[in-house]
């Protein structure tokens, strides 16, 4: 019986990813570490930090979070370093669980919010594209012409 999650078979051996390949390094995050609890700790404030600054996305945490847990989850000779950088990484995963759960309820409520109002625009105006302002998209409302 064939694993459901085994790669396909035309992939070369190098091809296949895994907790510890690299499969764009252009954009991989340097400095992270699950060892110790300190340095998980120290790697768990980089990536805040990065998060912060808006130069990674919240998928990106969870994303990074997620694998440097199952690296130090499943690594082949854990010692206690290693398993207190595991807690370190499962707490912040279930921290990360909460704010993904925050950011999706917000995205629900502004739809509900755009829904209710039956458009961006207060009453008495309609949207006619886009335009920037200070830096993002905002919809263009103009007043409804009287004819």
């Amino acid at each position: 019986m064939k694993n459901f999650f085994s790669f396909p078979e035309y992939l070369q051996e190098s091809e296949k990813g895994s907790l510890y390949s690299d499969d764009n390094p252009k954009d991989t995050i340097k400095g992270l570490h699950y060892g110790t609890g300190k340095e998980s700790e120290e790697s768990v404030q980089k990536l805040e930090s990065l998060y912060k600054q808006k130069k990674i996305t919240h998928q990106r945490v969870v994303s990074t979070t997620t694998t440097m847990h199952n690296r130090a989850k499943f690594h082949a000779n854990p010692n206690v370093g290693i398993k207190a950088g595991e807690k370190v990484w499962k707490e912040y995963l279930e921290k990360l669980k909460k704010r993904t759960k925050t950011l999706n309820e917000n995205i629900l409520s502004f739809d509900k919010f755009i829904t209710e109002k039956k458009g961006p625009c207060w009453s008495g105006y309609k949207q006619v594209g886009t335009k920037k302002k200070n830096g993002r998209m905002v919809p263009n409302c103009v007043p409804i012409s009287k004819k």
